[in-house]
């Protein structure tokens, strides 16, 4: 199973946000991270106001996405990029066919740069992974044929100041004791939606 790591701020967030509706309205909104690292989720963006949020329903309109775009080049600017989306689902773990449509549809487009990777999240308020998150990680491409393929993500929070990156990697003081969330934390505390112009 592939790793993503996650900022504990990305996490926050994106709890704050699925969970700030008390159970009343689907919601959420874009993933962050590094361009140098698309294994990297350090921060989100939050839909606006003009998202469509109903009890089983999410959806970014128009003037969201512009909103959203807006916001992003502020990211692009300092070197960060869209990764994917998260939302909530009630009483689901799992991408749903309106989710799965969506995917397709952001991979096909020319205007997303995200090498055919898309990174989507599934916050819900039923389960828990396997490090007691109400979080689920999925990474969706296209195949040869240009069907949809997903497969799950493992998660890996650290605060956002040690995200640092090495090149292509993250550092290896992260990564002390096998990359698990509790060893890579004390090991440091010893010492990067769409392109702008797409909407």
């Amino acid at each position: 199973m592939e790793r993503y790591f996650y900022s504990y701020e990305a996490i926050l967030g994106m709890l704050s946000e699925c969970f700030r509706f008390d159970g009343r309205s689907e919601t959420g909104g874009i993933l962050i991270g590094p361009d140098e690292n698309p294994r990297i989720i350090t921060d989100i963006l939050v839909s606006s106001s003009y998202a469509e949020r109903q009890a089983l329903t999410y959806c970014q309109n128009e003037e969201d996405v512009k909103i959203l775009n807006g916001q992003l080049k502020e990211y692009q600017d300092k070197g960060y990029d869209y990764r994917g989306d998260f939302h909530r689902h009630f009483r689901m773990k799992v991408l749903s066919k309106g989710d799965l449509m969506q995917c397709a549809e952001v991979l096909l487009q020319k205007d997303y740069k995200i090498n055919n990777q898309l990174v989507m999240n599934i916050v819900t308020d039923y389960y828990l992974n396997d490090d007691g998150l109400p979080v689920f990680s999925y990474l969706v491409s296209l195949d040869d044929n240009d069907d949809v393929t997903v497969s799950p993500v493992k998660i890996t929070v650290f605060p956002k100041k040690y995200l640092c990156l090495l090149g292509d990697s993250i550092c290896g003081s992260c990564l002390k004791g096998g990359g698990n969330n509790e060893s890579a934390y004390s090991g440091h505390s010893k010492e990067r939606i769409k392109k702008a112009g797409s909407g």
